[in-house]
């Protein structure tokens, strides 16, 4: 007979492991795909252009990537800084009472 908590690990780890295989399989038909294109641009001696087009992608990737997470992150604060003097109170009492409203 499985345990409470072997039970909760074995749920735990499935959505993990079919998230991951959806990633690894997106990942390499991104990498599959830019291989004909790196032969074909290697074949007209133009590869440097392959690579600086490639790297700015990444580049441009990198700094929206990363201004969204600043302007999440800033946003999170806001709120969090706003919140506080909203009156709310963070007892035990009113989690329970979410909890059996919302189940």
């Amino acid at each position: 007979m499985m345990k409470k908590w072997e039970v909760m690990r074995n749920k735990f780890y499935w959505p993990l492991i079919i998230s991951g295989a959806f990633i690894l399989w997106f990942l390499l038909q991104s990498v599959i795909s830019l291989y004909p294109s790196l032969l074909w641009f290697s074949n007209l001696g133009f590869s440097s252009v392959f690579w600086i087009n490639l790297k700015t992608k990444f580049l441009v990737a990198f700094v929206f990537g990363l201004l969204c997470f600043l302007i999440l992150y800033g946003n999170f604060l806001l709120a969090r800084y706003l919140g506080r003097g909203s009156g709310a109170k963070r007892s035990g009492a009113n989690l329970i009472h979410i909890r059996n409203c919302v189940a």
